[in-house]
C-alpha cells in the first residue's frame, strides 16, 4: 500500500513517465467530428493530439478511396520521447449521434527510442460513404508501455 502511495505521489510531482515504475500509461480523448473526404495533409483533416512524456501522438481521421474501397483513414503519427523502446496499442471507434458504432480500427506495435515519427498506417476502416456522413464522434484510446525482452 505505501509502495503504491509513494508511486502515485510521485507520478503527480515529477515528470516521471510511468515506465519507470513498471506500468503501463494510457492516453484517451474523445470529441465530436466531421469526417472530410480528403488526401494526406488537406485542410479538413480531423487532428487530435495526445501527449505524455513518454509519447506525441497525432490521430488524423479522414475519409479516401482506397483500391476502390471508401475508407476512414484513422491513422496516428506517433513519436517516441523516452530513452526506451515502447510498445503502443492504438484504438479508435467512430459512432454517430445516437452512439451506434460506425466503424472501429486497432494496431499495435514497437516504437524506437530513436526520436523519428512513425505512422500506424493499416488503421483503415471500410465504411460506406452514407455511413461516414453519419459519423459525428470519435473515442481514442492509446496503451503505451516498455517492450519486454523475449523469451
Amino acid at each position: 500500500m505505501r509502495t503504491k502511495l509513494i508511486k502515485l505521489l510521485l507520478a503527480l510531482v515529477l515528470p516521471v513517465p510511468l515506465s519507470v515504475f513498471g506500468e503501463s500509461s494510457v492516453l484517451r480523448a474523445s470529441g465530436e467530428c466531421k469526417i472530410v473526404r480528403a488526401k494526406y495533409h488537406e485542410p479538413g483533416i480531423v487532428k487530435v493530439p495526445l501527449k505524455n512524456a513518454d509519447v506525441e501522438i497525432v490521430c488524423n481521421f479522414r475519409e479516401d478511396d482506397f483500391f476502390g474501397r471508401n475508407i476512414v483513414m484513422a491513422n496516428p503519427e506517433i513519436k517516441n520521447l523516452s530513452t526506451k523502446e515502447l510498445e503502443v496499442a492504438y484504438h479508435v471507434a467512430f459512432l454517430s449521434k445516437d452512439g451506434e458504432l460506425i466503424g472501429s480500427a486497432t494496431q499495435q506495435g514497437s516504437v524506437k527510442a530513436d526520436g523519428k515519427e512513425m505512422q500506424f498506417a493499416s488503421c483503415l476502416i471500410t465504411v460506406p460513404t452514407a455511413e461516414v456522413r453519419k459519423i459525428s464522434a470519435y473515442k481514442v484510446s492509446v496503451y503505451v508501455d516498455e517492450t519486454k525482452p523475449k523469451k
